[in-house]
């Protein structure tokens, strides 16, 4: 299997650096906080089902799962396809859990 970023969640990944960045004035701690999702989103390729299946997209003709990353702050959203894992979004976990179906399917 192997990991496929989509266009979206590499957007989400960016604009995570971005806000952290000006949060902190530090490339250190955002550049730290950008691998550390990337990193976390390596163990799908040893468990491709580590991540619950997300009950907020549960309409989607898509099995969507999630995996908490980052102390409980973000939710990578994936989906498996075949021999790819698709990470389709990244999720703020302040974000109001009924607009997920709007924002990722």
């Amino acid at each position: 299997m192997k990991l496929v970023w989509t266009e979206r969640a590499l957007k989400h990944l960016d604009k995570i650096y971005a806000h952290h960045l000006s949060l902190t004035y530090s490339e250190r701690a955002a550049s730290l906080l950008y691998n550390h999702i990337l990193d976390e989103s390596e163990r799908l390729l040893i468990f491709p089902l580590l991540g619950i299946v997300e009950s907020n997209l549960c309409k989607a003709n898509i099995e969507y799962r999630s995996l908490v990353v980052y102390g409980g702050r973000f939710k990578l959203i994936y989906f498996i396809d075949n021999e790819n894992i698709v990470i389709a979004a990244i999720w703020n976990c302040r974000m109001n859990p009924d607009s997920m179906p709007d924002i990722i399917a």
